[in-house]
């Protein structure tokens, strides 16, 4: 198996906090978000290429509707305000004691800080696996929301719907993307945008569901079955998301710039592969551009945080 880290052939990183031992809590934190590679097996691989029991090759156009479909269920938490008054009446008998709105902004903040802890989590780990538990922690969220509710204690509430179910929308936001960013390298920001549009137009949906739910079920009983609609569908969403196969395309590097003869590596290890692609030439946008060219300055395929730290 051939695992892609790009780098320029004269380029050097210090690797010493990659043995295990980190020198600072620093340089953990550094190392955690600079390592984001997914690593598979060649069974994995081979798996990966096939859904609905293989009897169907994956395709790139086959994660846009399913990423969709996900953030779609995502957006029900912009559908929020339908829930306020009833929620309010329902525990304080007063529709206007204005308390649940604060469950808004718990969950959107959740959804922001879980998915910057996460972020390298995910992005090296199984997409499948990480939206399951996505579905399945947004769930959990509802549920405790509704006992919450059905307790009368919007404490729990709080802790149910806004903490466990933001970290939930979280996890379930950021995967999604990154499934269909490293599908689409070439098309980051018109594939994102298309999967993006699945959170806005799941607020404007839901709106009328929660509605629905509302005058279908008590408030309790609304979360509950909400929950249980948003996991069903996400599950079934997660359990058609593949990676892309690891030739599929090296993020930010041009195929015609690759150097076909890949070092082997040890893929317990997860030891790094070094491409050399210094002087190879590609036209990208009808322009040439040489890598490592004579100016000396190579080009590095580096993370965020190794160039705020370098």
């Amino acid at each position: 198996m051939q695992i892609f880290e790009e780098l320029a052939s004269d380029a050097v990183f210090d690797s010493s906090g990659q043995n295990g031992k980190f020198r600072s809590f620093r340089e953990m934190i550094i190392n955690y978000y600079s390592n984001g590679e997914y690593y598979r097996t060649p069974m994995q691989i081979r798996r990966d290429q096939w859904i609905l029991w293989g009897l169907v090759r994956c395709r790139a156009w086959m994660i846009i509707p399913i990423a969709v479909v996900s953030q779609f269920c995502l957006g029900s938490l912009y559908a929020w305000s339908i829930f306020n008054k009833p929620i309010d009446a329902h525990i304080f008998g007063n529709s206007e004691a204005n308390r649940a709105h604060i469950t808004f902004y718990i969950a959107l903040g959740m959804l922001g800080t879980s998915g910057a802890m996460f972020g390298p989590w995910i992005e090296s780990h199984s997409p499948r696996m990480c939206a399951i538990l996505a579905a399945g922690v947004f769930f959990a969220g509802h549920c405790t929301a509704a006992l919450g509710l059905a307790c009368k204690e919007i404490g729990m509430l709080y802790f149910g719907y806004g903490f466990i179910g933001g970290i939930g929308l979280g996890i379930g936001y950021v995967t999604t993307i990154d499934a269909v960013i490293k599908w689409y390298p070439s098309s980051r920001g018109f594939a994102s945008g298309l999967a993006v549009s699945g959170f806005g137009s799941g607020a404007v949906a839901f709106s009328n569901i929660n509605a629905a739910l509302l005058r279908a079920f008590t408030v309790p009983q609304a979360f509950a079955v909400l929950g249980a609609i948003n996991l069903v569908v996400m599950f079934l969403c997660a359990l058609l998301m593949r990676p892309p196969p690891p030739d599929h395309n090296l993020p930010g590097v041009a195929l015609e710039m690759m150097d076909q003869s890949l070092t082997d590596i040890n893929h317990l290890n997860m030891q790094s592969v070094q491409q050399t692609i210094k002087g190879k030439s590609a036209t990208v946008g009808g322009q040439t551009i040489t890598v490592g060219s004579n100016s000396g300055d190579p080009v590095l395929i580096i993370t965020l945080s190794q160039a705020l730290s370098s």
